[in-house]
């Protein structure tokens, strides 16, 4: 099961974004998930919670953005959205698309954390 080395690597970029600010407890990450990422969410989930414990994210919750597949179709000169089986197809003319330009992601967009001092939720990207 790769997504358990996932969520433990998922846990290490966060506590290693926020290593200068030790008094903010992390409530949520946020993630963006390609569909043919490889990664089955519900098991990222689940190792994700188990990964947790005893680090600075123990509680937080892992919320995962489906991201769709998305590819250039030369025929159809545009972007289009091809569908499982066929993913290197164009749903429109069934041409060959060739690359893929989104769907295969697996990026943390964002990290909520709680600041102990002020009681409020922030947002921000993970850089």
């Amino acid at each position: 099961m790769h997504e358990l080395s996932i969520a433990h690597s998922l846990i290490e970029t966060v506590e290693a974004a926020l290593t200068d600010k030790p008094d903010l407890r992390v409530t949520a990450v946020n993630l963006q998930l390609g569909v043919l990422s490889g990664v089955e969410a519900d098991s990222l989930r689940f190792c994700f919670d188990i990964a947790t414990a005893d680090t600075r994210l123990v509680g937080a919750k892992l919320v995962i953005e489906t991201v769709p597949a998305r590819a250039f179709c030369p025929v159809c000169d545009r972007d289009v959205s091809p569908a499982a089986p066929h993913w290197y197809r164009c749903p429109e003319c069934g041409g060959s698309c060739g690359k893929l330009s989104a769907g295969r992601d697996l990026q943390i967009a964002s990290v909520e954390v709680l600041d102990p001092n002020e009681e409020t939720i922030d947002e921000a990207p993970l850089a």
